[in-house]
């Protein structure tokens, strides 16, 4: 992926698109265990949850929605709840009196701002008053694929027991596993799996039963994808991980007295292991408020991580460097960057990043630019890019002419490890581009299967058309325009549990670039303005606004 070093002439007017301002950032919580259900011995559990608005000047309204056990979260009906600034709105018994509901499940509570909220589980006593669980609220990005349950309370039927549960904060399935040992001498108890739908909450009771364990116990908790998610037919085939809110409360059986246990990211599992995330986007930075972000040597590379595709954070432990329009490949535990040039590679099992190395094409004398790589049939890397023009911009032609463009590939050098290419016959794509043509220009290829072909995305600017071919190194042919002016530069990927392609590309907002996401089921089709939707800007990764956030590449986090 690159950005267009933009030449004299109409192409900035292409380039520099002008959009509506973004609306404000949505803040998403979650009290990952709430109830309006009876219990043990007699007992009712309701859940209040207070909300604070800390604005000074405006009021907020929170929308609050029940997440069920054991069902589909997303299209779970919301009521708007209008808290004053610089005030408190306390909710009791949420599930049942205000929405309506009756049973277990997670509390979702999201506003068009920032807010505070806490939360309660309890019942009434036999001799009057209540007794319960302060319940912590929690925004999706506490959310662990691998964490652990400490139960340091002696376990068994005259002490105490522990009921464990999860809640998805992502809008596909995820599977949870939860190992119960016995924390003295590590001996599995229990092993037990709960399947969460999108938005989803599940609970298992008792994990510990039939067990006497004087000195507690701990539970190890891994999350993964659902099974469609991968496409594979078994409940426990995919190894995707899936971030979940995990937890657990302790009951005192003998007075009914309960404190909650939030998970902890295991050490183990954590750090060295990578990035947790689902999916990954690596993109370049640049701060236009203090550089010159039209030189490429300003740009720095970065890397996101999502769940769903649509929330997007900074991964913790990697190394941003200085490099430009990157994109990456994962195969087994090493993740290989590539900018013009350049690869670094990422071990994710043991976390080294290793330096950039230089990377070579034989057989290609001009040189590339816009590497996009992907793993062939045979587990080889497959380098695509557009072919270099000396002396001048590759993407464009000299003003008042036509040229043409041609995107070719390359295949790895067995044992050079992604760091040598030889090239591959013939172009990928060729187009013709300049004056009196479709295009002014062509850059930023991008290759992905959607299960019956390949598909390559070219950017024309602000736009991008779509090539398709029935083998990954044959002749690409036109589909169509997929953009026209709604965005460029990107990367695209389908879904197989949905069937459902996403397309991201950068646009500029006042300008400065932020990445769009459009989900849509064709690609003969050019995408609305409505259906691209901001999901990448420099706020939502914690930057500073002045930050340009472009070129965004995707894959998916396995090996």
């Amino acid at each position: 992926m690159r950005v267009v070093v933009r030449p004299a002439g109409p192409l900035p007017a292409l380039f520099l698109l002008v959009t509506a301002s973004a609306p404000a950032a949505e803040v998403v919580r979650y009290v990952p265990s709430g109830a309006s259900s009876a219990g043990l011995g007699g007992t009712y559990w309701t859940t209040s949850v207070t909300l604070f608005n800390p604005s000074a000047d405006r009021p907020l309204t929170v929308r609050v929605a029940f997440l069920p056990e054991g069902r589909d979260g997303r299209s779970a009906p919301e009521v708007s709840v209008e808290v004053p600034s610089r005030r408190a709105v306390t909710l009791s018994d949420l599930v049942g009196g205000l929405l309506g509901a009756s049973g277990r499940g997670g509390i979702r509570l999201r506003a068009d701002g920032d807010f505070l909220a806490t939360s309660r589980t309890g019942t009434p006593g036999s001799s009057g008053g209540t007794y319960g669980v302060a319940v912590p609220v929690f925004p999706a990005e506490s959310a662990l694929a691998s964490s652990l349950l400490l139960a340091g309370s002696p376990q068994g039927p005259s002490d105490f027991r522990t009921n464990a549960g999860a809640l998805n904060p992502s809008t596909t399935g995820a599977r949870a596993t939860f190992v119960a040992r016995d924390a003295a001498t590590g001996a599995v108890v229990s092993e037990r799996a709960v399947d969460l739908p999108p938005l989803g909450h599940g609970q298992l009771d008792d994990l510990f039963a039939g067990h006497h364990l004087p000195n507690g116990g701990l539970v190890e908790v891994t999350a993964t994808a659902s099974a469609d998610v991968c496409g594979c037919p078994a409940a426990d085939c995919c190894r995707l991980p899936s971030p979940v809110l995990a937890w657990a409360t302790e009951i005192d059986q003998r007075t009914g007295d309960a404190s909650w246990v939030s998970a902890q990211a295991d050490p183990r599992a954590g750090g060295a292991a990578g990035p947790a995330g689902r999916y990954l986007m690596p993109l370049h930075t640049c701060d236009a408020a203090t550089t010159a972000c039209q030189d490429p040597r300003n740009h720095t590379v970065g890397l996101a991580e999502s769940d769903d595709g649509r929330g997007w954070r900074l991964v913790a432990g990697f190394t941003p460097y200085p490099g430009s329009v990157p994109d990456a490949v994962r195969r087994g535990a090493t993740l290989y960057l590539y900018t013009p040039g350049r690869l670094v590679r990422w071990h994710l099992d043991t976390g080294v990043q290793e330096v950039p190395v230089p990377v070579t094409v034989s057989g290609l004398p001009d040189g590339y630019v816009d590497p996009s790589p992907v793993v062939d049939e045979e587990g080889r890397i497959a380098l695509f890019f557009l072919r270099g023009t000396p002396g001048s911009d590759p993407a464009g032609c000299p003003a008042g002419t036509a040229c043409v463009k041609r995107f070719g590939s390359a295949t790895e050098v067995e044992g050079s490890d992604g760091a040598a290419f030889t090239l591959d016959t013939g172009d990928r794509v060729s187009l013709t581009a300049g004056a009196g043509q479709a295009y002014l220009g062509a850059s930023d290829p991008d290759v992905f299967p959607d299960g019956t072909r390949w598909v390559c995305y070219v950017s024309h600017g602000p736009s991008m058309s779509v090539w398709t071919s029935a083998s990954l190194r044959g002749s690409y042919t036109r589909l169509g325009d997929l953009t026209k002016g709604t965005g460029g530069v990107g990367a695209g990927h389908f879904d197989a549990g949905t069937g459902k392609y996403w397309t991201f590309a950068h646009v500029f907002d006042k300008g400065v670039a932020t990445v769009r996401r459009a989900v849509h089921d064709r690609l003969d089709r050019t995408l609305g303005e409505a259906e691209m939707e901001a999901v990448v800007t420099a706020a939502s990764l914690g930057l500073p606004t002045t930050v340009q956030v472009q070129s965004p590449g995707f894959l998916v986090n396995a090996p």
